[in-house]
Formats: C-alpha cells, sequence, structure tokens
C-alpha cells in the first residue's frame, strides 16, 4: 500500500517531488498501487521507488528516471515514456501496450535485447535498425533495375 505523505507530494508538483527526493535521497518512497493515470509526470525521479502495481496509464512519463525501481504488474499502457529510464528496474508484468518504447532505456531489464523495438510500422516510419534494413532493401532494388535496363537497352549482351 502506498505511503499517503509520499502520495501527497507527489501530487504538490514533479518539481517538489524531485526537490524532496534530492533532500532526502536515502528514503525510498513506497507508491504502490498508486492511482497517477493521465498525469504528467515528465522528469519526475522514480529512481529506487516502490511502484508495485501503480496505475500510470496514458501518464506522461517524458524523462522520467524509474532505474532501480520496483514497477513490477505496474500499468503504463498508452503512457508516454520517450526517453524515460528503466535500467536495472524490476519489470515482471509490468504493462505496456501501446507504448513506443523504442527510445526508453531498458538496460538490465528482460526487455534489454534488440528485438523489443522491432514492431508493426508502416514503411516509412521505424527504428534504426528497421531503417537500415529498408535502405539495404532499396540499395539490393537499384542494382537489379540497373542490370535490366543494361540487359534490355544491350541486347546483344544477352547472348
Amino acid at each position: 500500500m502506498a505511503d499517503q505523505s509520499h502520495i501527497e507530494i507527489l501530487e504538490t508538483s514533479v518539481a517538489e517531488w524531485n526537490r524532496w527526493r534530492s533532500r532526502y535521497p536515502d528514503i525510498h518512497p513506497d507508491l504502490s498501487g498508486a492511482r497517477l493515470s493521465g498525469k504528467d509526470l515528465s522528469y519526475v525521479n522514480f529512481s529506487g521507488c516502490t511502484l508495485r502495481g501503480a496505475v500510470l496509464r496514458s501518464a506522461i512519463l517524458i524523462q522520467a528516471d524509474f532505474s532501480g525501481a520496483d514497477l513490477r504488474i505496474a500499468d503504463l499502457r498508452q503512457a508516454d515514456i520517450h526517453s524515460a529510464d528503466f535500467s536495472n528496474a524490476r519489470i515482471e508484468g509490468l504493462r505496456l501496450e501501446g507504448t513506443d518504447r523504442s527510445k526508453a532505456n531498458f538496460s538490465g531489464t528482460p526487455l534489454d535485447f534488440p528485438f523489443h523495438r522491432y514492431k508493426r510500422e508502416s514503411f516509412f516510419t521505424g527504428t534504426v535498425g528497421t531503417l537500415a534494413l529498408r535502405y539495404l532493401i532499396f540499395f539490393i532494388l537499384v542494382i537489379v533495375l540497373t542490370v535490366v535496363t543494361i540487359m534490355t537497352r544491350c541486347p546483344h549482351r544477352l547472348q
């Protein structure tokens, strides 16, 4: 169960929360089960916090620091986690459906492997890996079309 005094500090403002965290670095806030859906918590310092079972659905968490946090069974569906840091966080059961994880840092977690970034996308959007593959396909296509063009313009080379 979340510590109500911690929730009250967080609800004051992110700036106040971050000041409180820097003043009392030895305190590991307990926000277990906290209901923070839809809130703008950009740049919040949740490092080392317990957020087990917390609901942050559709929250704005741009550049939020979750490093070393306990996010087991937390709900971050449809949250904006652009450039958020989840390094070394406990994320078993973390719900991330509808989030774009491509810019978030998941090093030291089960999502720390290159394949988690590949998802269904249109041809013109994607991660660096998918764009590199698209350039390779484009390059091969250009070579094939060049060879076909040369062969059709110079039929005597076909013999």
